[in-house]
């Protein structure tokens, strides 16, 4: 096993368990909701019928291009070969290749993105009180947030990738 490889796998241990954390804090979001749906009703600041209900069938809209929009900034950051570019700032730092940490940057783009599902569930819930859609913001977050978690074969194609340009640049 490669140096590069163990380091990787290292990597991808913390990685995961940051993803973890925020999946976790995602679920947390909805048992908050839901035990202030049942305990401590909050009155809706919304009472309009009909704009709730435009703002439940905007949710599917907004969710799918949320998706859309993370799926497409994750395929241009990881296709761009700026990931393989150490940053100036970063250059004193420890002796590992630039491709993990603008690996990391790039999944929490990418999940900050996907929590907008979440936080958006959190405000529907609070303006109109209505839990159904609310729980289902935070759900499609949960299942999209999961989705989208690191990947090894991404990280191994990286550092192919690496490895071939380290090669040429020699």
């Amino acid at each position: 096993m490669t140096e590069i490889s163990m380091l990787i796998k290292e990597q991808l241990r913390t990685i995961k368990v940051i993803h973890f954390t925020m999946v976790m804090a995602n679920v947390i979001y909805g048992i908050v909701i839901y035990y202030i749906y049942l305990y401590a009703p909050v009155p809706p600041s919304l009472t309009d019928i009909q704009l709730i209900s435009n703002l439940e069938y905007a949710s599917v809209p907004y969710v799918l291009s949320i998706v859309v929009i993370a799926k497409i900034i994750r395929n241009k950051m990881l296709a761009s070969d700026s990931i393989f570019i150490k940053r100036e700032e970063t250059k004193k730092g420890p002796d590992r290749p630039p491709f993990i940490g603008n690996y990391i940057s790039s999944l929490f783009v990418v999940w900050a993105i996907i929590e907008v599902i979440a936080i958006a569930g959190i405000i529907l819930f609070l303006t109109t009180g209505k839990l159904t859609v609310s729980l289902a913001l935070i759900t499609a977050g949960v299942f999209f947030m999961l989705a989208n978690g690191p990947r090894l074969q991404e990280l191994n194609k990286l550092s192919a990738k690496y490895e071939s340009i380290s090669v040429q640049g020699e």
